[in-house]
């Protein structure tokens, strides 16, 4: 087996709704751990298609 590769980055595209809490929480979680950045792309900037 190989080791498994962390990221250098963690990507996450928001709308900033209340409904993105968790998915902004599990980053913050996330990116201490992995020793890793959060590159954070506002709603204003999606396309409709990426907003779902």
């Amino acid at each position: 087996m190989h080791k498994p590769t962390i990221p250098s980055r963690i990507v996450l595209a928001t709308d900033t709704s209340a409904r993105c809490d968790r998915v902004q929480g599990r980053a913050a979680q996330l990116a201490p751990s992995w020793r890793t950045a959060i590159a954070q792309k506002c709603g204003a900037n999606l396309t409709p298609e990426a907003q779902g």
